[in-house]
């Protein structure tokens, strides 16, 4: 991997949020990120959708 995915990586690890929700790194590059989570019951609502808060976090993940 290169300096700036691991450097990613590094940012991801120290967001306690992120590293509640599990969210994944799979992409670091200039002008792309990646980022990927597994859906679990503990990230849905009562009606079984996604919380709209995870969906919110992952377009705004640093």
């Amino acid at each position: 991997m290169s300096e700036l995915f691991d450097f990613g990586q590094q940012i991801l690890a120290s967001q306690p949020f992120s590293a509640l929700l599990g969210t994944k790194l799979t992409t670091f590059e200039p002008g792309k990120a990646v980022l990927s989570l597994t859906v679990r019951d503990e990230l849905k609502q009562q009606h079984g959708f996604v919380h709209g808060g995870v969906l919110v976090t992952l377009p705004t993940t640093p």
